[in-house]
């Protein structure tokens, strides 16, 4: 029982560090590009600013409980801001640049590439270029109007 104990522990942990490592070298890439460092500073540079915002939201429960945003500790408010504003945010852009810009038939000739059938065509257009993006907007313009509790409903 110990030993399976363990194991599923450190397999856990090797899962989480694996996964972590692979959102870090996003990060390392994007700081590259963008202020176009070599990768050894811009590996310095990510790691300090997540360990700075980590603190806040590490401290918020404990020696800074009193010292909120918008009325929300650390650690709640970054929830919010990732999860009810900015994945809706990369939704919405993401099924308008698939529907809008890059065509659905770039996707439709992908997926029949290999000879394989499309029997969905018509309502995977319809789908990304009206439905999901309305419905995607609808989800982040309710969640920012219950976070400022001026109506919005649950999911």
């Amino acid at each position: 029982g110990a030993w399976v104990g363990l194991a599923f522990f450190a397999l856990v942990i090797f899962a989480a560090l694996t996964s972590a490592i692979s959102l870090y070298e996003a990060c390392v890439a994007s700081v590259c590009d963008l202020l176009q460092l070599d990768r050894k500073p811009a590996t310095f540079f990510t790691g300090a600013l997540i360990l700075f915002l980590a603190t806040f939201s590490a401290l918020g429960y404990g020696a800074w409980k009193d010292v909120t945003v918008c009325g929300q500790q650390f650690l709640d408010f970054f929830d919010f801001i990732t999860n009810s504003v900015l994945m809706p945010i990369v939704a919405a852009a993401t099924c308008i640049f698939i529907g809008w810009v890059l065509k659905p038939r770039e996707i439709e000739a992908e997926v029949t590439a290999e000879g394989n059938s499309f029997k969905a065509k018509v309502l995977y257009r319809f789908m990304v270029k009206y439905f999901a993006p309305l419905f995607v907007i609808a989800i982040l313009v309710s969640e920012v109007c219950r976070y400022f509790k001026i109506g919005g409903w649950s999911i």
